[in-house]
């Protein structure tokens, strides 16, 4: 009687967990302040929010200002924007969110005004963590050895339950101007690899690159989105993923300008 209780309790489990099947959504590198990103932003708000399936959350992978979190404007167009969501919102700091000249104020405004640098949030069962990975990325900043001690801690404290790690600038290399180039120090990347699959996370996603690209980091793969900033003529887009029996697949929706014809 008792192993039949047993095999019926590890069949519920098994269901419970791979049953899961929901959607979210990821904006990025929205560059907030210059030229029409505060518009086409709300245009592609208003298309998530009529998306024709339940969106758990949005998340803001970085980047959403353009060097300009100080301007009380910018910051009022982004409460503005962001209020317009349907659904709950998350955010990550990106590198043109504080800047290293004035580091300290602008984590203070960002904390204050924007939302936390770090944030865990369990939806359907799995673990959304949002992290603050700019000083990575450039270990000059002073919260390098604060960040990685948080995500050690939350990463060990979540070791056998499913996870998704959100955050701005990939550890991968960036490909430009037809050559390889370092995203992290070296030792940065060997860190948060062995991390990432010691603790196995299911999957990583992240922007800053403004290109769509998938990458491994050993056993984990790395989703990189592209921007609702237009910056090198490309076409603003935001991201659906769908988490269905411990799989995530995406779609990408591009924004067009609709033009009268003559």
């Amino acid at each position: 009687m008792r192993k039949v209780f047993f095999a019926t309790l590890l069949i519920v489990l098994s269901l419970n967990m791979w049953g899961q099947d929901f959607y979210f959504v990821q904006i990025t590198d929205t560059h907030l302040g210059i030229e029409n990103h505060e518009n086409i932003t709300s245009e592609l708000i208003e298309k998530i929010n009529n998306l024709p399936f339940d969106v758990k959350f949005v998340v803001h992978t970085g980047d959403i200002f353009q060097n300009n979190l100080k301007e009380k404007s910018v910051r009022a167009s982004f409460h503005k924007l962001t209020s317009e969501f349907k659904m709950p919102f998350y955010a990550v700091p990106g590198n043109h969110d504080l800047l290293p000249e004035k580091y300290r104020l602008l984590s203070r405004i960002y904390k204050k005004e924007i939302g936390p640098l770090n944030q865990l949030v369990k939806v359907e069962g799995v673990n959304m963590i949002f992290f603050y990975s700019i000083p990575f990325a450039d270990t000059e900043l002073p919260d390098v050895k604060s960040q990685k001690q948080w995500i050690v801690n939350a990463l060990d404290s979540l070791s056998e339950e499913q996870v998704i790690l959100f955050h701005h600038q990939p550890s991968v290399g960036d490909f430009y101007n037809n050559e390889m180039h370092d995203s992290w120090p070296p030792e940065m990347v060997l860190f948060w690899k062995e991390l990432l699959n010691r603790d196995k996370v299911d999957a990583v996603i992240c922007g800053h690159f403004h290109r769509d690209e998938l990458h491994w980091l050993g056993q984990v793969p790395v989703y990189v989105s592209s921007s609702i900033a237009g910056f090198w003529e490309r076409q603003a887009s935001f991201r659906i993923y769908h988490y269905q029996g411990g799989r995530l697949s995406y779609q990408t929706v591009y924004y067009y300008e609709e033009r009268s014809e003559n």
